[in-house]
């Protein structure tokens, strides 16, 4: 009772005091307004420093990035130079290799052009050379003998001999032998020689007096066959020069004079690469489809011959 009496007096204030008193000891002190700038102040310095070491960083690695393009750049404008002039070299050796491709070609044809006309004139020179021996103890052979010999002494001699067996014999029949023979093969050689030269105009006048004049000899087909080509040649040299109009009419005319070859000559050993030039000539001319069935033709009419291999992979080429 005594005691509960004792707590009872004390006043109201101070308990109040005596709850601020332990409050003030429980909570700590706040942080001066000073204090709290200093802190701040020091973390805005941290930041700033953390970012401008960030923008450091990037900057360096930009640096570090356009070297590397500037050099892979460098590396590929030179590995692009290096690529092109490999392939201005390749271009020239391409050329090169297609001028000795095209000079072999007409030394080949060249060659051809030997065996066409060392072969023809043997057979009339060589009566009168081979045969004396055999002449001496065969008297009928010693009677025929000079009477071979006897015409081609004066056309060997005269002009208007060559005329005389004319008449007499068949139209479009070959020349008998002396003078004639000789002006067929000079023409022949003539006009082969203006082709080798690039003079396609004058080798197709040419060939067409050739076969005019000479139309059932053996160089008559051989001759018909260089007429195209003289138009496929004459066409390409257009096309070079960007004379596309001019080009496309030598090559339909290259095409009509290949097809001459099998119309006129159906049995000459040229008519596969007739053929086969007049489907290129087709070809540039832009009608596939005549083109595809002419080398179609060729590799069912002439299947072992190289044309005909070549008219295969040309046509396999053209189903992709």
């Amino acid at each position: 009772m005594t005691s509960g009496r004792g707590w009872g007096w004390i006043p109201g204030a101070v308990w109040a005091s005596v709850l601020l008193t332990a409050c003030a000891a429980t909570e700590p002190a706040a942080p001066s307004p000073r204090t709290e700038f200093t802190r701040l102040e020091s973390d805005l310095t941290r930041i700033e420093q953390s970012i401008q070491r960030n923008q450091a960083e990037i900057k360096a690695d930009l640096q570090r990035l356009d070297r590397q393009a500037a050099q892979s750049l460098f590396d590929l404008q030179k590995s692009v130079a290096q690529v092109g002039s490999r392939l201005d070299d390749l271009g020239h050796d391409a050329a090169q290799i297609q001028g000795r491709i095209d000079e072999l070609r007409r030394r080949v044809d060249a060659l051809a052009l030997q065996l066409d006309v060392v072969g023809a004139p043997p057979p009339v020179a060589s009566p009168p050379v081979s045969r004396p021996g055999p002449a001496a103890p065969s008297a009928p052979t010693a009677q025929a003998e000079p009477v071979r010999p006897a015409p081609v002494a004066p056309s060997a001699t005269s002009g208007p001999a060559p005329a005389a067996p004319g008449p007499g014999a068949p139209a479009g029949s070959p020349p008998p032998a002396g003078a004639s023979s000789r002006q067929a093969t000079d023409l022949y050689q003539t006009a082969y020689i203006d082709y080798t030269k690039g003079n396609y105009n004058l080798a197709i006048a040419a060939f067409k007096e050739f076969i005019r004049l000479y139309p059932n000899t053996d160089l008559a087909e051989k001759a018909q066959y260089w007429i195209g080509e003289s138009h496929f040649s004459l066409a390409r040299d257009l096309q070079t020069r960007g004379d596309r109009t001019r080009a496309a009419q030598e090559f339909e005319r290259a095409a009509q004079e290949f097809r001459q070859v099998l119309v006129n000559y159906p049995r000459s050993d040229r008519v596969p690469t007739a053929v086969y030039k007049e489907a290129l000539a087709r070809l540039e001319l832009g009608q596939s489809g005549v083109a595809e069935a002419r080398l179609q033709f060729l590799v069912d009419q002439f299947p072992y011959t190289e044309e005909a291999a070549k008219a295969k992979e040309e046509l396999a080429k053209r189903k992709k």
